[in-house]
């Protein structure tokens, strides 16, 4: 993958244009940004967090700092991120057996040997 003027060229650069998180959660202007990856171990999640704020032309802008009165907040999000992962995580391995069991033909309960 070559590069121009210092940025990356190319379908890798393109696929992480049009990829999206996951799944979104908000209070206020903090946000965490819960992001899907494969690998050839299966998936696994990761978490970025920001806080919106207004430069001073009146732009959005976006954060990795946040303050004080900011942490609690940030606290409850982490939180409501790691619930939401696990919670897709056996929603994840849940589909994935049941793939096995019908590909392989055996019913619940029974032991694959």
């Amino acid at each position: 993958m070559g590069t121009k003027n210092g940025t990356r060229t190319g379908a890798a650069t393109q696929e992480a244009a049009k990829q999206r998180p996951a799944q979104t959660i908000r209070y206020g202007r903090l946000k965490a940004a819960i992001w899907r990856q494969e690998s050839d171990k299966g998936s696994w999640y990761s978490v970025t967090f920001a806080r919106a704020y207004r430069d001073q032309d009146g732009n959005w802008q976006s954060s990795g700092s946040f303050g004080r009165d900011d942490l609690l907040v940030l606290a409850k999000i982490a939180d409501q991120a790691h619930s939401w992962i696990h919670r897709q995580m056996a929603q994840d391995a849940a589909s994935v057996d049941n793939g096995q069991l019908e590909e392989d033909g055996e019913g619940p309960g029974e032991v694959p040997f």
